[in-house]
């Protein structure tokens, strides 16, 4: 009897000694009770707003977590590869983003099944506008504006004068302020781009001194305005014929050689970009990436082919134009932490998608 009772006391502590491997087995089958879902705000396949997250991405996620009976919270990555990192480190259970597929990335991380056909483009600063206001705001870059805005000044200082003059000097002089300030406008400017005016003679000798004074300085002023006018407007048509004739010189990654190309820290474009040799900045967003190629702070940016499609479209006034071919293609899927359980339940659901219509071919 006591034989016995040693032998259940040993299986008892050898049952006791597997549970936790028994567990641990088990939890890689068995999902959180909530998820944490990563996401990194990239239009048009995240964005966020006063009422939360929307795009094509989240829109597909919720509608997979539902089917899957799944209870989840969302997370936002300020950078891209905080997004990456949130999952490796097993911070987030999801990532949601343009997130690609590739061999480097699945050693550190799962995927679904991709839920997107994309490829990388480039793009790069669009001649700037011919028209009136770009126009005055390259006389504004030059400091010509300035220049003008004294010569507008000399003018209104001068009109001035010869009205407190003739009316000081010329009986006939019109006495309403209103009619003198523009008689005597009007000699001025006459003067000051003719030669002549119909102006009455005063203070004899001296007068014409004076008068001749002044038509040589008109002489000057019309020769500054006439050839700066003209060499601003020169240059912008060269500016924008140079920029054609670049521009449509560029379909692959080699044409940008000897420019400063942009991408997203940690992306497939920057490391397709460092792989082809070209000189590189990476930011932490997309939104900082476009504006630093609208402000010619880079001359060109790579970076998956909807976003900048998406961006162009909202912000048509931003001087900025895809061009060239898809240079890469690309998958996305959704990020999971490496052996995540959820990795064979949501493929299914993306594949239901694809299947059922949810997702367009």
């Amino acid at each position: 009897m006591r034989k016995l009772g040693s032998i259940l006391c040993i299986i008892f502590i050898v049952l006791l000694a597997a549970l936790p491997i028994v567990a641990k087995a088990n939890d890689a089958d068995v999902t959180p009770q909530k998820l944490h879902v990563s996401v990194f705000e990239s239009p048009p396949f995240v964005m966020k707003s006063e009422q939360g997250y929307s795009g094509f991405a989240i829109d597909l996620w919720e509608e997979c977590a539902k089917r899957m009976g799944v209870d989840y919270e969302y997370q936002e990555a300020s950078t891209f590869p905080d997004l990456l990192a949130s999952v490796t480190k097993g911070n987030a259970d999801v990532a949601i983003t343009e997130l690609t597929i590739n061999s480097e990335r699945m050693e550190r991380m799962d995927f679904s099944q991709p839920w997107f056909d994309a490829g990388l483009q480039m793009m790069v600063h669009k001649p700037p506008k011919a028209g009136f206001w770009r126009f005055l705001t390259q006389l504004y870059e030059s400091g010509l504006l300035n220049s003008y805005l004294l010569i507008a000044l000399g003018i209104l200082v001068a009109t001035l004068l010869l009205t407190l003059i003739d009316r000081r000097f010329d009986p006939d002089f019109p006495r309403e302020w209103g009619h003198g300030v523009s008689e005597s406008f009007y000699h001025v400017v006459s003067i000051l781009t003719t030669g002549d005016t119909k102006h009455k003679p005063l203070f004899g000798s001296l007068g014409r001194v004076l008068a001749a004074l002044w038509l040589v300085v008109g002489v000057g002023i019309v020769a500054f305005v006439t050839s700066t006018i003209t060499s601003v407007m020169t240059v912008n048509t060269l500016e924008r014929r140079i920029l054609d004739t670049e521009n449509n010189k560029i379909s692959d990654l080699p044409d940008l050689k000897g420019k400063t190309v942009g991408a997203l820290k940690d992306s497939i474009a920057s490391a397709y970009i460092v792989k082809a040799n070209l000189s590189i900045q990476e930011f932490g967003t997309m939104a900082e990436m476009i504006k630093a190629l609208a402000d010619n702070h880079v001359e060109a940016i790579v970076a998956d082919q909807p976003s900048l499609t998406y961006f162009q479209l909202q912000n048509p006034d931003l001087p900025i134009m895809a061009v060239g071919k898809i240079i890469r293609q690309e998958k996305y899927g959704f990020g999971l932490r490496s052996g995540s359980p959820l990795r064979l339940k949501l493929s299914k659901q993306v594949m239901l998608a694809w299947e059922t219509g949810l997702i367009a071919n």
